[in-house]
């Protein structure tokens, strides 16, 4: 998560001041779906959540922001369900053959013939 928080916010730094403005910080928000953090609204959680008092967010404050709601903890929980899903050993490891025995999975490591994936489409 932390990758493309970094990214949008490279993004939208356009002055490369390494900070975002409020419009900016409303547009990452909304591209993540993220929620705001207390029932204001999204200028005072701007304001509220803004640590360093600078003009801006800079991206610890960005990370910090998003790493506190509820979306962050709800895709937090969702891949650890996830590997532990995957984890049927639970040796702390997801390897190929247990991707492979997975029958969910199993389709990744599927041998398709061009007319099974469709490809004469995309040609």
């Amino acid at each position: 998560m932390e990758e493309i928080v970094e990214k949008l916010f490279s993004h939208y730094d356009s002055d490369k001041d390494g900070f975002v403005e409020f419009s900016d910080f409303a547009k990452i928000l909304s591209k993540l779906e993220v929620e705001l953090l207390a029932n204001y609204p999204i200028q005072r959680n701007f304001a509220t959540f803004d640590i360093n008092k600078f003009p801006g967010y800079d991206l610890n404050e960005l990370i910090a922001y998003i790493k506190n709601s509820q979306k962050y903890e709800s895709l937090r929980q969702e891949c650890s369900d996830f590997f532990t899903k995957l984890d049927e050993d639970k040796d702390g490891l997801v390897c190929t053959d247990q991707l492979r025995n997975n029958p969910t999975y199993a389709l990744i490591f599927k041998q398709y013939s061009k007319s099974e994936a469709n490809l004469e489409v995309l040609i």
